[in-house]
């Protein structure tokens, strides 16, 4: 979804092994894409994602996401908030329920800080993380335990289902 588009749901599917044309256009292959949209809302319920070059699910320059109830696969969510304009920035974002199995939550290009969470009220809870080297790669620093992405970033701060095992 790329541009302006409103109220869309991406609900059962499965998008695995997108792959950008070259190893320096990896970003190409990614599986979900909501990119340049202002408005939303941009439901993504309940899909299973694998090994998608340009992220499982990438969210760029986008309003009003929510993705719950996926299973992210050898990959990650992507956050991408590079300046297209001020309609076009990434704010109101949440990420609960989520299955990330050698999977982990990235930023790509833009600014990001410990802060950019709260700054983009970005809520991310309640999802579980199994395997992988690390949960976050936020701002280019890695984060490989739940009480670090808790106390360090203010996320999966609440009960439940949020756990990590090796």
């Amino acid at each position: 979804f790329d541009y302006d588009n409103v109220d869309a749901t991406v609900r059962h599917c499965t998008v695995t092994a997108n792959r950008g044309v070259s190893a320096d256009k990896a970003y190409q292959g990614a599986g979900i894409l909501i990119e340049l949209n202002g408005a939303g809302p941009f439901l993504i319920e309940n899909n299973t994602t694998e090994r998608n070059t340009g992220g499982n699910v990438m969210i760029a320059q986008s309003r009003g996401v929510f993705v719950r109830g996926n299973t992210l696969r050898r990959g990650h969510l992507i956050f991408r908030d590079f300046f297209r304009g001020d309609a076009y920035t990434i704010r109101d974002i949440a990420i609960e329920g989520n299955v990330f199995e050698d999977a982990a939550v990235t930023t790509w290009e833009g600014e990001w800080s410990e802060r950019s969470g709260r700054e983009k009220n970005i809520r991310i809870d309640g999802n579980r993380y199994e395997r992988g080297p690390y949960l976050f790669d936020w701002g280019r620093k890695q984060y490989h335990t739940l009480k670090e992405v808790r106390v360090q970033l203010g996320f999966e701060a609440g009960a439940g289902p949020a756990t990590r095992s090796r």
